[in-house]
C-alpha cells in the first residue's frame, strides 16, 4: 500500500500515513466487492458422492462470492461459507467443475493484489482521496474535491465491473455509456 502514499499525500496535507493506508485498504475492499475484478479460476474433479470442496485462496484475501459451473452448463446448487463450497445435493457421478472465486482483500491485509496496482490504481486512489477529503473538521477536508474523486472512483469501479463481467460471460453483453461528470 506504500505505492499509494506518494500519490495521495499531496492532496491531504497533514494526514498521517496510517490514516491514508486505512483509507486505501477500505477503498480497495469496496472496489473489489463492487466490481468483482479480483478473480481466481480453478478446476476441480469431483468424485461421486462428494459433498464439499475447500478453495485455496491467496494469503490476505477473502472470498466474497463464487460461480460454479460444469462442462454441461447444468445448474449446480451450493452454499458458500468462508472458502468452503458445500453442494446441496451430493454429486451423483464423477464430474469436473470450474469455480471462479471473487476475492477481496482481508481487513488485516498488508498488501493488495497486483491487479489493483497495475490496472485500477486511479480508481482506488480516487476512492481513498474521497474518503479522506470527506472527513469533517480536518485540515484536508474538501467536499468539492471529495465529490469529484468519488465520481472518478464510481466510474473506475464501473469500468472494472464491465471488464470482470466480460471475463466470465459467453453471452453478448449490452453496456450503456455513462457520463463521467
Amino acid at each position: 500500500m506504500d505505492r499509494f502514499l506518494a500519490s495521495i499525500r499531496p492532496y491531504v496535507p497533514g494526514c498521517s500515513d496510517p490514516w491514508i493506508e486505512r483509507a486505501v485498504l477500505t477503498t480497495a475492499i469496496r472496489f473489489c466487492v463492487r466490481s468483482r475484478i479480483w478473480q481466481q479460476e480453478t478446476e476441480h474433479s469431483l468424485a461421486a458422492e462428494d459433498q464439499a470442496i475447500t478453495l485455496t485462496v491467496p494469503t490476505g484475501s477473502f472470498v466474497v462470492a463464487v460461480k460454479v459451473s460444469n462442462a454441461l452448463r447444468c445448474i449446480v446448487s451450493y452454499t458458500l461459507a468462508g472458502a468452503v463450497i458445500t453442494f446441496d445435493d451430493a454429486v451423483s457421478s464423477a464430474t469436473d467443475i470450474t469455480v471462479v472465486a471473487f476475492l477481496r482483500p482481508a481487513r488485516a491485509a498488508e498488501a493488495l493484489p497486483d491487479i489493483l496496482y497495475d490496472d485500477w490504481f486511479e480508481g482506488v486512489e480516487a476512492g481513498a482521496k474521497a474518503e479522506l477529503m470527506m472527513m469533517p473538521g480536518k485540515p484536508w477536508t474538501n467536499m468539492d474535491m471529495a465529490g469529484l474523486n468519488q465520481r472518478q472512483y464510481h466510474h473506475e469501479a464501473g469500468e472494472a465491473n464491465i471488464v470482470a463481467n466480460k471475463k466470465n460471460s459467453q453471452d453478448v453483453l449490452m453496456v450503456r455509456p455513462r457520463r463521467f461528470i
